[in-house]
């Protein structure tokens, strides 16, 4: 569905296109105007979509994990927005290119990374010797949530000069009519569980992370590596 609406859009922005302007004759630009028209009313394409792409990507959760406030921070800073599929178990960036394929890219990355150093903090000395489940649990929790605030920070700093509060503004009306009954999802606060070291070891995790972008051919690139 997703596919063919993305398809449409394409379809309507090219009519658009067929103006006086770029070469076509009055008689071919208007009727391409009421093509382009006649399309956004049959599939129910508001204006504000237009010019707004979407970039999906498998989630790994719904929202409400340790880890998820950073993914506010992250569509701040590619002045896109987020939305969860538990339909498709799909995690969907909306916003103006290549903010929405750059931050699909960098939810990968993060969460790869994430996953990685939580592996390796499992296999260490102070994790092991917890005896309890639920204390296996929380020090995972305030490793990740740490490590999550440290990362947040790092996409603010790499990001500071990029962040447009009108090309945000568009992702969000696009969002609101391409999903009007959209419910909203908060991510839990960043709450410690009286784990400091494991706190302490996420941070360490993060800041083996390096993340970096550039311009690369017509589009724009984002590399992104763990160290």
């Amino acid at each position: 569905m997703n596919a063919d609406r993305d398809r449409n859009k394409r379809k309507i922005e090219a009519l658009r296109q067929m103006t006086v302007r770029t070469g076509c004759t009055e008689a071919e630009a208007l009727a391409a105007a009421e093509r382009a028209a006649k399309l956004m009313k049959e599939h129910g394409i508001a204006d504000v979509e237009l010019g707004i792409e979407r970039s999906a990507i498998k989630a790994k959760s719904m929202g409400r994990g340790a880890r998820d406030f950073l993914w506010s921070v992250l569509t701040d800073c590619t002045n896109t927005v987020l939305v969860f599929d538990p339909n498709q178990s799909e995690a969907i960036f909306l916003g103006e290119a290549p903010g929405s394929e750059i931050a699909a890219y960098l939810y990968t990355v993060l969460n790869r990374a994430i996953d990685r150093a939580v592996r390796d903090y499992k296999c260490t000395a102070s994790y092991r010797r917890r005896k309890t489940v639920s204390s296996k649990r929380a020090a995972v929790h305030d490793f990740t949530s740490a490590m999550a605030l440290r990362l947040a920070h790092k996409l603010r700093a790499l990001f500071a000069g990029g962040v447009s509060e009108k090309s945000k503004n568009r992702a969000v009306a696009a969002r609101d009519a391409a999903f009007p009954t959209l419910t909203k999802v908060s991510a839990p606060e960043r709450k410690t569980k009286f784990n400091p070291k494991a706190a302490s070891a996420g941070m360490q995790a993060a800041a083996g992370v390096e993340l970096a972008h550039g311009v690369g051919g017509e589009r724009t690139d984002l590399i992104g590596g763990v160290t």
